[in-house]
């Protein structure tokens, strides 16, 4: 299938691992021109070398050392990706999860980093790249967010709140943009196979005094598909969002998880 999307600019934040990444490499094989960022040097210039090693041309991917949650690093990253990739037409916010914890074990300051992080500099950022797509008609936003958005999960309180509100946020602004062919879409990853699962599942594994395996084996239980997902499975449903074919799908909230979600959506 064609996407559509050869030539088109897209910005991926949070993407030197992980589903970031994965996204990344999804967009760059359909001739998407790609910017990463990240907060350390490190992951950026390994991320890039992988990437600029599947481009087509070096002029196709661009890494930056950023931190999403600073206004004033924002508007840099912002301007260089223009200066180096031209004007952003598409948009994949992939953020780090907050730390693990129940509901009344954080205080309100735990409660507002978790949505600043998660929330308000997702925000900030569409904002800045919607003028554009709303001058040229045609823009592509795409949330990756966690089923605890629409399925709250034990002991993840911050990620279950900050997570619902980006989803709040995703749905008005789709339905206020759409008029300019700018679709908005939530992607809510389950268990996937990533560092960010591993490190919570071997902090439940130590809490119960279980085998990493046997921790393992609990989730695989719960999940109607029997194991983890791969982060490829994830961002192959990023990359169909963010081209020509889904231009009717717009305010959704769309689950990769194996079935583990209980609730009708």
């Amino acid at each position: 299938m064609d996407f559509g999307i050869r030539h088109k600019v897209a910005l991926v934040v949070g993407s030197s691992t992980g589903l970031g990444f994965s996204t990344a490499q999804v967009l760059l094989q359909e001739g998407v021109k790609v910017a990463i960022c990240s907060r350390t040097q490190e992951k950026v210039d390994k991320a890039v070398s992988t990437l600029t090693a599947q481009a087509t041309t070096d002029q196709q991917v661009y890494g930056m050392v950023a931190d999403y949650t600073s206004p004033q690093q924002l508007d840099i990253l912002l301007t260089n990706v223009q200066e180096k990739l031209g004007k952003i037409d598409i948009l994949v916010c992939s953020s780090g999860g907050p730390i693990p914890g129940t509901a009344t074990e954080f205080d309100s300051n735990d409660y507002a980093k978790a949505i600043e992080n998660n929330l308000l500099a997702m925000i900030r950022l569409s904002a800045l790249v919607l003028p554009n797509m709303q001058n040229r008609k045609w823009g592509r936003i795409v949330y990756i967010t966690s089923s605890a958005a629409v399925q709250p999960l034990p002991n993840l309180a911050l990620s279950n709140v900050a997570r619902s509100g980006l989803h709040a946020y995703s749905k008005s602004l789709a339905t206020e943009v759409a008029k300019d062919n700018i679709t908005v879409n939530c992607v809510m990853p389950g268990r996937i196979n990533t560092d960010r699962i591993m490190d919570l599942v071997r902090l439940r594994a130590e809490q119960h005094h279980r085998h990493l395996n046997e921790e393992m084996g609990r989730d695989f239980e719960a999940i109607p598909a029997g194991r983890y997902g791969q982060p490829r499975e994830l961002a192959n449903l990023v990359g169909f969002l963010c081209s020509d074919c889904a231009s009717y799908i717009t305010g959704s909230a769309i689950a990769v998880d194996g079935g583990a979600i209980a609730g009708l959506r």
